[in-house]
């Protein structure tokens, strides 16, 4: 969790940190097996089958579900009640989608861009046809990402 006034305070360092995050989150999802491999040593499964069988169908890059948010919601109880923070808040009115929303449309934007650098290399190779159903593809994509 982040505190608002370390936000506030030390934006930058917490976007750099959300931007890691959302990176490795990626990378699980795309890897699961070799998660699963780094994972097993740090959990409670015996196995690393056992533990790609639990986190197969986890997404790995954050996001402010309701899942998410009731996780965060027994998070900070956890830590009310232990003594690591000292005032108690409403998980609804802290969580705010903006940052996240902005980082995974940066990171989807700069994927594009280089996805679209790389069609311009390939571009004679590319009928016209082929380049305008690409393009389409990723604003479609685009503007799904905005929804979630």
């Amino acid at each position: 969790m982040v505190d608002a006034t370390l936000a506030e305070k030390y934006q930058e360092l917490v976007v750099t940190y959300m931007k890691g995050i959302i990176k490795v989150g990626r990378w699980r999802n795309a890897n699961k097996m070799a998660a699963a491999t780094l994972l097993e040593k740090i959990t409670f499964y015996p196995t690393i089958d056992l533990t790609y069988k639990f986190i197969k169908d986890l997404n790995f890059v954050p996001n402010l579900s309701p899942q998410n948010l009731a996780a965060i919601e027994i998070e900070k109880e956890f830590m009310l009640s232990h003594g690591n923070i000292k005032h108690d808040f409403e998980v609804q009115a802290w969580a705010d989608e903006t940052a996240l929303r902005e980082l995974t449309e940066e990171a989807f934007e700069k994927a594009t861009r280089e996805k679209l650098s790389m069609t311009e290399t390939r571009k004679g190779s590319l009928e016209e046809s082929q380049l305008k159903a690409l393009v389409e593809f990723q604003e479609k994509s685009r503007v799904a990402s905005k929804a979630l």
